[in-house]
Parts: C-alpha cells; sequence; structure tokens
C-alpha cells in the first residue's frame, strides 16, 4: 500500500546512518526490483523491455527461480524498515509519535486481507496412516498411492507417508526432475499406469470406469512389477467415497488386481501384489 511504501522511504532518508536500515533499504529494492521477473509487465501487457532478472535466468538453479515469489523476501526487508520506524517514534514527542503510529496503523489496514476470514479448504490425514493399520504394510516395501503424486495439486500422498513413519516407500512424488530431452518438470515420467491413474483423478466425479483392455492390463501389471510394488492404497480424493461405496479408481484397480480391496481407515488397500 502507499501509506507503507511512504513510511519506507522516509525511513530510509532520516535513519540512513542505522546500518540496519541502510540494508534492509539496499535489499529490498534489490529484491522487489528481481521480483518483477525478466521482462517488464504494465497492465497485463508484456514489452520487450529486459528488467535485471533477465540477466540470471541462464545461472544454474537461478533458472528455476519463479521471480514473484521473491517479493516475499522483499516483504521481511519492508517488515524491518517499519520496525525501526516504530522503534525511533518510541524517542519522540508525544504529538510526532502519534501522527506517525496513526499513519503506520492506516497503512497497515490497508494491506489486510479482505474479506475475512480467509477461505480454507477441509483437510485431514486417514487414521490407516497414523494407527496400527498402517503396520500392515511391510517396513520399507514399495507403495503405489492413489492419488499418483506429481505436483502440488495431488501432493497429499506424501503427507500421508510422512505421518506412517515413512514406513513404505513411493514410485511417487512432488519433486522437481529432469525429463527426457532435458526439459524440467514435476513428478516421475508418467507410464501407463501412473497416466491412467492421473487421468481418473482428473475426470468428473460421474465419469464412467475406465475399461481395461488386454494389452494394458498387462503393460499396467508390469509396470507394478518393475516398480516392486507389494501394495497398493487408494485414499480420500474427488473420485473417492469414504464410506466404502465403490467408486472409479478402487473400481480400477479391483478390475486390474482381480479382486476387492479392504477398506479401514479411510483407505482401500490391497496387499501382497504379485505374490
Amino acid at each position: 500500500g502507499i501509506p507503507i511504501i511512504a513510511i519506507c522511504l522516509l525511513t530510509t532518508v532520516l535513519l540512513w546512518r542505522q546500518i540496519v536500515v541502510r540494508t534492509a533499504a539496499l535489499a529490498g529494492l534489490i529484491l522487489a526490483v528481481l521480483s518483477l521477473g525478466p521482462r517488464l509487465h504494465i497492465d497485463g501487457h508484456i514489452f520487450n523491455v529486459p528488467l535485471p532478472f533477465a540477466a540470471i535466468t541462464h545461472i544454474p538453479l537461478f533458472d528455476n527461480i519463479l521471480a514473484s515469489r521473491i517479493m516475499g523476501v522483499a516483504d521481511l526487508c519492508v517488515a524491518v524498515l517499519v520496525a525501526a520506524v516504530v522503534a525511533k517514534l518510541t524517542t519522540v514527542r508525544a504529538p510526532w509519535r502519534a501522527g506517525g503510529l496513526a499513519v503506520l496503523a492506516l497503512g497497515i489496514f490497508l494491506i489486510v486481507p479482505s474479506p475475512l476470514p480467509l477461505p480454507d479448504q477441509p483437510y485431514f490425514i486417514p487414521s490407516y496412516f497414523t494407527t496400527a493399520a498402517v503396520k500392515q504394510i511391510p517396513s520399507g516395501s514399495m507403495v503405489l498411492v492413489a492419488p499418483f503424486d506429481t505436483n502440488g495439486t495431488q501432493d497429499s500422498p506424501q503427507d500421508w507417508q510422512a505421518a506412517s513413519g515413512f514406513r513404505f516407500r513411493m514410485p511417487e512424488g512432488y519433486a522437481y526432475v529432469r525429463f527426457p530431452g532435458g526439459a524440467t518438470g514435476t513428478g516421475p515420467v508418467l507410464n501407463a499406469l501412473s497416466a491412467e491413474m492421473t487421468t481418473i483423478y482428473s475426470a468428473p466425479t460421474t465419469a464412467a470406469v475406465p475399461q481395461i483392455s488386454p494389452s494394458e492390463r498387462v503393460a499396467y501389471l508390469a509396470q507394478l512389477r518393475a516398480w516392486h510394488t507389494t501394495t497398493v492404497l487408494v485414499g480420500p480424493m474427488p473420485n473417492y467415497n469414504v464410506m466404502g461405496v465403490a467408486k472409479v479408481m478402487v473400481t480400477f484397480f479391483q478390475r486390474l488386481l482381480g479382486r476387492s480391496g479392504e477398506t479401514q481407515g479411510g483407505v482401500t488397500a490391497w496387499y501382497h501384489i504379485g505374490s
């Protein structure tokens, strides 16, 4: 907001002798400029005007930085400047102190998110992963978990794995990897089975269970063997009913594995895969 920017500028000018102010002001300015990205953006339009961030986009590690997130660190510099001016206000006369605090209060009020409270999304870890039920999985074995975890929109399996005390391993995960050809993406390269799982996860809840052809069954089972999978788990997701009613992903694995899974603690499990 404009009041906070004005306070930061005024603080920088008046308290420049303080090393903490100089450091925060210079670092905050540099970070704010870098956060603008490699090209100039004005009102949604991109102009072919290079900005300082463009000079570091070809440096290893820096080429994977999302420029806008740098502003989060710049906000820390702003907070340091605000703290510096508050400390200074405690040493001035009452009228100046009251005026300064009023402007500061206005600036803070204008950046409070609206409306409050902020929207949230219910989240929980199925009790299967926090009780003795998870001990049915051989310690350290490979477990295929649905939804197939490749990005931040479906990374719940990693939380479930952590809640279990990392009892099992997974052939999936939200991590940046280099794909064949040099491209970078999140999660492992999709194969026939994981691609089908991803399609099911993204489909409407009213979608039909995909049919499995003989050739697809061979490919899917071969992938389970290649991963050395011992267990398959289907956890809560849009296409899953925790009341035990077979839904798309559950029914898909019933057809693939030729038997029903065991439902316990909000999870449907198939054990002893390949035995």
